[in-house]
């Protein structure tokens, strides 16, 4: 293609080539866009299960279980009128010598 005598074959040659390449081009970003979106929810997911998991573990699971525990604790205390110190449970094991 010479400077003084535009080829107009060439040049609708190229821009359909050009057309095509801006065609994949924009298809190509706009799936990059969309993985982009995806990624931020999954990552929004994760992080709300991470934050929310041990408050739902300890409501259900945790604390029913151990609530109980809490309470024969408190009676056991009231009960021995004692602490539970580590000094209190050597006295208490270490009685009979």
């Amino acid at each position: 293609m010479s400077p003084e005598m535009p080829d107009h074959e060439e040049l609708k040659r190229l821009l359909l080539e050009n057309q095509k390449l801006l065609t994949d081009n924009n298809r190509l970003l706009r799936k990059m866009r969309r993985d982009a979106i995806v990624g931020v929810v999954f990552k929004l997911i994760w992080l709300a299960l991470m934050i929310g998991l041990p408050f739902y573990l300890y409501f259900y699971f945790i604390e029913p279980t151990l609530g109980p525990l809490q309470e024969q604790m408190s009676l056991f205390k009231q009960l021995t009128g004692s602490d539970l110190d580590s000094g209190t449970w050597s006295s208490f094991f270490n009685r009979g010598e």
